[in-house]
């Protein structure tokens, strides 16, 4: 399974945001508005828990255009588990957004950023692209500030970056305060905004 923390070959100033622990009945829906508002698209990780019991808000992610993408079923740290209990967290997650989209995410992004070790022995033999990230606004952190989210993403940015932010677990208005900022301040400066499904893709097998 390929695993990537940033874009290298992107060499223009294109950057892409993404959000994780989704979606959620509070935040999705305001956050969806910031992001609406400058006309940017960006890509939701999201729980096949959370997924299953608010499935309007997995429907209003795709109607406006975004992509949808796997966190697992439960957010359990997969680190050592057995091949199995991999599979069937990313493969049930699949199932329910494949029921409320009709597609299947062609990403993953492990919880808490933890691989799992089997994917570096090729295990198990799921056809997704892993995805990291090179940006962590940890808006998750008691500090998570909307001062404290800017200063860890927009300082250094650089071309191909992955930015990491939150729609799901808490209250997320810091978060929404920061996308406020620095949407417009990073337009300003000629960066841009796109889906990581634009500039990825899985090779057909042989």
């Amino acid at each position: 399974m390929r695993i990537i923390k940033r874009l290298h070959d992107v060499k223009e100033k294109l950057i892409f945001l993404t959000f994780d622990d989704g979606p959620d009945p509070i935040n999705t829906r305001p956050l969806l508005d910031v992001l609406n508002l400058h006309d940017v698209r960006a890509t939701f990780f999201c729980t096949g828990i959370r997924a299953e019991k608010f499935p309007d808000y997995l429907l209003l992610l795709k109607e406006n255009d975004h992509d949808i993408a796997n966190h697992g079923y439960t957010h359990r740290d997969l680190r050592f588990c057995q091949s199995k209990v991999i599979a069937d967290e990313i493969s049930r997650t699949d199932r329910v957004i494949a029921e409320v989209t009709g597609e299947i995410p062609l990403f993953f992004r492990p919880p808490f950023l933890r691989v799992p070790i089997l994917f570096f022995l090729g295990k198990p033999n799921l056809r997704k692209i892993t995805v990291l990230c090179s940006r962590n606004g940890r808006d998750y952190q008691r500090d998570a500030t909307a001062d404290n989210i800017y200063s860890r993403i927009l300082p250094g940015i650089t071309p191909g970056d992955i930015i990491l932010l939150h729609d799901g677990g808490e209250d997320r208005s810091e978060t929404i305060k920061t996308l406020s900022r620095i949407i417009p301040e990073l337009e300003a400066d000629g960066w841009k905004f796109s889906l990581l499904r634009e500039h990825l893709s899985i090779p057909s097998p042989e």
